[in-house]
């Protein structure tokens, strides 16, 4: 999987490189993307100020965080377990 920022998209991609689907709803500038131990897609969206999650099937979507986020550029989660790190371009300004 990848993001596009400038194309507001999400790919998911099999291993030899063939698109298997793409998410466009409600992204602007979709930076980093990590995976949850269900196969869910978590994104920064820099533009919307969110985190969204999206289904495996890249079906769904759902906002996730969104309060107290400016501009956030890249997220990370710790495999089995309910924390991680964001990173923001613009924190505490």
């Amino acid at each position: 999987m990848y993001s596009d920022y400038q194309g507001n998209a999400v790919y998911c991609v099999d291993q030899s490189g063939k698109q298997i689907w793409q998410y466009k709803q409600d992204l602007s500038g979709p930076g980093g993307l990590c995976t949850d131990t269900y196969g869910n897609i978590i994104v920064a969206d820099l533009g919307s100020h969110r985190i969204i999650v999206i289904s495996k099937d890249g079906k769904e979507s759902k906002v996730l965080l969104s309060d107290g986020l400016k501009y956030p550029r890249c997220i990370c989660l710790k495999q089995n377990e309910s924390s991680g790190f964001i990173c923001d371009h613009l924190a505490n300004t």
